[in-house]
């Protein structure tokens, strides 16, 4: 008979140290109205892809929560889907969130997923991009244009409003074009962020054509990506500019375990090198243009003004910014809002109503808000 051996773990923070070593081969789920005493026998006769978990894996780790979807997703956002096709879709409630691993080998449900194509749809998107051979550039818009008019027959011009050059990644190798893959038809994707994707896409069509397309992009006058396909039926690809180094092999640096230091690596040096290339003053990543910020931005960033400093200095020194900024915001919004009601997710909705950015423009600082309203939390019930 199948065993697993489950240990109970203070809360979720712990998982990070237990994930670290094992990659993508990992299950990750929630229960909501259960409880950590109960979990042991719930386990039992969970199931993933028609197989128990005790089949699949030797140890699970589990914990109390106090909103299981926000703490997953939250890991998620760290460390991958690991053998999930997506994010917790739970609701926000109290319950346990359990992690699955083996530690004799690679699981089962890893080895079957590793031996799937990378257009195969039971793959998540993060997979799929780990899977794929096509290569992935982020762009300035200039290079995309003059690609598309080297090669004004064989590319697909797309765009996606509210969506970040990462995120793109993910969306082009899971479309499909006229019924066929993505990943089947197009040797190499251009993205590019901009901040009109309607004027951006006209632009681009201005000068290129429709290219493949029977019909202009429709796209909204927001920000967010415009993507190019490229068939590799024209002439050669020119070589991307420098900047979108970090992108070069992207799908691979993107989700590839054990990739994650490396792939920011590539964006610090980037974002160094376009600095010096073009010398501006330093601006706050959250674009407050109050009197306090614009004394923090007088501060030099070492790296990015005289490259004498390495670049993770100077991307620690725009973090360490933005974060200060939100510390500001939170101390004078977080008074005002019902103490009963405070989690990560309410907050950082509240805080981006105030500073009035779209939903999910702050999710890159969660966990730091999350740390700003608990600590707050704690003392007023100290004050108490």
């Amino acid at each position: 008979m199948s065993s697993i051996t489950c240990v109970k773990i203070v809360d979720s923070s712990d998982l990070y140290g237990i994930l670290k070593d094992v990659g993508q081969d990992f299950w990750m789920g929630t229960l909501v109205d259960v409880d950590t005493d109960d979990f042991p026998d719930k386990v039992q006769s969970i199931r993933v892809d028609d197989m128990l978990l005790i089949d699949v894996f030797t140890h699970c780790y589990y914990c109390k929560a106090s909103d299981v979807r926000e703490e997953a997703n939250a890991i998620f956002q760290r460390v991958g889907l690991g053998l999930r096709k997506s994010q917790a879709r739970s609701s926000n409630m109290s319950g346990v969130l359990y992690c699955c691993i083996n530690k004799t080998g690679p699981s089962v449900l890893f080895q079957q997923q590793e031996e799937r194509s990378a257009t195969d749809k039971k793959l998540s998107a993060e997979a799929r991009l780990r899977k794929t051979t096509m290569e992935m550039h982020i762009v300035p818009l200039e290079h995309m244009i003059k690609e598309g008019s080297r090669n004004r027959s064989s590319f697909w011009l797309t765009s996606w409003s509210s969506c970040s050059s990462e995120e793109a990644k993910k969306r082009v190798v899971c479309m499909n074009v006229e019924g066929q893959c993505v990943q089947d038809r197009f040797k190499m994707a251009l993205i590019t962020d901009v901040s009109n994707c309607s004027e951006s896409s006209q632009k681009v069509m201005g000068v290129c054509g429709l290219g493949l397309r029977a019909s202009a992009v429709r796209a909204r006058a927001t920000s967010g990506v415009v993507a190019m396909l490229l068939t590799g039926e024209g002439t050669a690809f020119l070589p991307p500019p420098a900047q979108s180094a970090r992108a070069t092999a992207g799908a691979i640096a993107d989700a590839e375990p054990g990739h994650a230091e490396k792939k920011r690596r590539l964006e610090n040096a980037a974002q160094a090198a376009a600095v010096n290339a073009t010398p501006r003053p330093p601006m706050l990543p959250l674009g407050d243009k109050s009197p306090s910020a614009k004394n923090s931005s007088s501060r030099q960033l070492p790296s990015a003004a005289k490259g004498e400093v390495d670049e993770e200095t100077a991307q620690e020194e725009l973090h360490y910014r933005s974060v200060r900024l939100i510390e500001k915001k939170l101390a004078v919004l977080l008074p005002t809002l019902p103490k009963d009601q405070l989690n990560t997710t309410f907050v950082m909705h509240k805080l981006e109503d105030t500073m009035q950015k779209p939903r999910g423009r702050l999710l890159k600082w969660r966990l730091d808000i999350a740390r700003i309203w608990r600590s707050y939390l704690d003392n007023a019930s100290s004050d108490e």
